[in-house]
């Protein structure tokens, strides 16, 4: 559920003023830019990779494992690469911080990245998975993998929302340009 909530001619006391006055929204897109940190980690998806390259060691179709195919072995490595600049882009970020830099566009990066790559492993793993990653765990004819961190029916629902959640990819993007590229605002 999402909601919107307009304010006019709102009077605060000085008491329960917070920070200086007329920077609420400052200081809500700052709190916007760290909690996107936090959010969206590289470390958020791997267990789900790791799991799903477990799955294709260990499945065996046409007497070979998944692992074999080199169509499947190319998207895991593609998607373990991404994983790892994922990595980089967040430690980056977890290192501005320590040294007291506020990673506003930096953050945007993230949500944008980790919040596409979370779809693009979804779309991989049923892809690789086939019928049996559409079942619900522990429903009859699922594997006993597709559970946990594996479930990918239930993160196949679910990678739509954090594309739009924090704020949508199209304005990361316009964020990413205005503060991190120094392009004009296109509006």
């Amino acid at each position: 559920r999402t909601n919107v909530q307009y304010l006019d001619n709102v009077r605060v006391p000085r008491t329960a003023l917070v920070g200086e006055e007329n920077r609420g929204w400052y200081y809500v897109a700052v709190a916007l830019d760290l909690e996107r940190l936090g959010i969206y980690s590289w470390a958020t998806y791997l267990p789900t990779l790791l799991e799903l390259m477990e799955y294709c060691k260990s499945t065996v179709v046409d007497g070979q494992p998944l692992s074999k195919d080199p169509v499947i072995r190319h998207k895991l490595g593609e998607l373990y690469i991404e994983h790892q600049v994922g990595r980089v882009l967040t430690y980056r970020c977890a290192w501005m911080m320590d040294r007291k830099i506020i990673p506003n566009y930096e953050t945007a990066m993230i949500k944008v990245y980790h919040s596409e790559l979370q779809q693009r492993l979804a779309v991989a793993g049923m892809e690789i998975a086939g019928h049996v990653g559409v079942l619900r765990a522990g429903s009859v004819g699922s594997h006993p993998m597709m559970r946990g961190n594996l479930e990918l029916e239930r993160m196949y629902r679910a990678c739509v929302q954090p594309v739009f959640a924090g704020g949508t990819a199209a304005i990361m993007r316009t964020i990413i340009a205005m503060r991190g590229m120094g392009l004009p605002r296109a509006y």
